[in-house]
């Protein structure tokens, strides 16, 4: 019996394991979906500004104050930058398909994603941590185990009792009513070692198991040390990253005003461009990597 319930156990923290994966691949599916819908947002509004600015490039193209390579070397930089549009739109397309798939659902219509809200859990205590409740449930059945093989190899006394009746004639019936009891005495002399056997392969499965429990707690400990060590990092890279996007906006607004009075290089302007999409990007990727990494430290802070 206590067999059965370690063994009903066993599989509620494998489920529970099951479910914790699932939970986290559904977090970080929505992560990625979402940073392709923000990178997406910038790329179509850099698009939209770069029409807007055509415009005005065309009119000073007429005038003269403008070459005709000036404006077809920006023409070019819209284009690419209306096929980089087109394939974040894609990728996001794909990413929410990805994520409805992983949740279940057959709803193909294209959403907008709330901001995340992946909070930074409180440390469990690691021994109520489903990841460990395995090797206690595994040490129980050991312990089961010995258990077992210790009332198999104790002395057994055993009482029986019987009665009844057995006669097909009526008048005589008195005669055939019947009854006995008795014992039943049984202890083990000898098993052929069978006994020191299995005692031994109870100790290597202890042994095997604090092995892989003591592993499992140094990689633990090291895993979360490690994925906060890379949030600080992340979180100063952002900041940095936030300081330059912030000077690369500032050179773009005076850029615009200088190409559209006709006193800036238009190979300059699209160099400001290009350099604001990088920035944004290695923002966007950076945001992306925080809500990764506060989603696994999650993962093991269970």
């Amino acid at each position: 019996m206590q067999q059965v319930l370690l063994n009903g156990k066993s599989v509620g923290v494998s489920k529970q394991l099951s479910e914790h994966d699932l939970r986290k691949n559904i977090v970080d599916a929505y992560v990625a979906a979402y940073s392709f819908q923000e990178q997406y947002k910038f790329e179509n509004s850099i698009y939209n500004m770069l029409q807007s600015e055509e415009i005005i490039l065309n009119k000073l193209l007429n005038k003269g104050i403008y070459k005709l390579s000036d404006y077809l070397n920006f023409k070019i930089e819209l284009q690419t930058e209306q096929i980089n549009t087109m394939q974040f739109h894609q990728n996001l397309k794909k990413s929410i398909s990805e994520l409805n798939l992983i949740c279940g659902i057959s709803d193909t219509s294209e959403i907008a994603l709330d901001k995340p809200l992946v909070v930074k859990n409180n440390s469990s205590n690691s021994f109520s941590n489903p990841f460990f409740m395995q090797f206690k449930t595994d040490s129980l059945k050991i312990s089961n185990a010995k258990d077992l093989i210790a009332v198999n190899y104790k002395p057994k006394l055993n009482w029986f009792a019987d009665a009844g009746l057995n006669s097909a004639s009526y008048n005589l019936i008195y005669q055939h009513f019947g009854s006995s009891f008795g014992l039943n005495f049984s202890m083990p002399i000898y098993d052929g070692k069978q006994r020191q056997l299995e005692e031994q392969k109870l100790k290597i499965a202890e042994d095997t198991r604090m092995d892989y429990k003591n592993f499992f707690l140094n990689h633990h400990a090291a895993e979360i040390a490690s994925i906060e060590s890379e949030v600080e990092a992340n979180n100063i890279i952002r900041q940095q990253l936030k300081d330059q996007l912030k000077t690369s906006q500032t050179l773009i607004n005076v850029s615009k005003q200088q190409l559209e009075q006709g006193t800036i290089v238009i190979t300059d302007f699209v160099l400001a461009v290009k350099n604001q999409l990088s920035i944004q990007a290695q923002l966007n990727q950076n945001q992306l990597k925080k809500l990764s990494l506060i989603n696994e430290l999650n993962y093991w802070n269970w």
